[in-house]
């Protein structure tokens, strides 16, 4: 896709084929080629050479970082409508899925990871799962997307995260003050 940069030169660039903060409901439709689209610029960003001047090469604009953030971004705003996780799981048993865990798709950063790569896609079941519980984690936080990255590399140790989200955990920063002074 080509966007222009400040300068009015065309570039190549990713632009979100939906409105992160819009409380439009998303259609089918709309989810499909968010899905699509993410995938496109995800595998062109596995490929791509980088180049040190364009900032491509940053852990910030790499391409497992690049699918995190996209696909928190679509899956925050799937979870905030009422049809969202339905969409994706309409989506998921259209393209044919079968799963030996029918919970992990309750997780809709897990069902938007499945329908982006169908199968495997790079990643392995394990990978893909752990990614999915990363995500969940950062939206029990309500982490904005532009934030996620930074968030998971400062708080989450990846062995421990599973139980962390079975206890409910919340990190110390985000800890609401229950009493005017103290952390709860």
């Amino acid at each position: 896709m080509r966007v222009m940069d400040a300068s009015g030169k065309k570039k190549m660039g990713y632009s979100r084929t939906f409105d992160a903060d819009s409380s439009r409901p998303l259609k089918q439709r709309d989810v499909e080629r968010a899905t699509y689209s993410i995938w496109n610029e995800h595998s062109d960003r596995l490929t791509r050479k980088t180049s040190p001047g364009d900032g491509s090469d940053t852990k910030n604009e790499s391409a497992k970082n690049f699918l995190r953030r996209e696909v928190y971004a679509l899956g925050r705003r799937l979870l905030r409508s009422k049809s969202g996780q339905e969409l994706v799981a309409k989506l998921f048993s259209q393209l044919g899925f079968r799963t030996t865990r029918p919970q992990a798709m309750e997780n809709v950063f897990h069902g938007l990871l499945c329908c982006i790569y169908e199968g495997e896609g790079g990643f392995t079941r394990q990978e893909r799962s752990l990614i999915a519980k990363e995500l969940e984690y950062a939206h029990r936080h309500n982490v904005p997307p532009e934030l996620l990255c930074g968030f998971l590399y400062q708080s989450t140790d990846r062995r421990r995260l599973s139980a962390r989200l079975v206890e409910g955990f919340i990190e110390p920063a985000f800890r609401r003050r229950t009493d005017g002074g103290e952390d709860a």
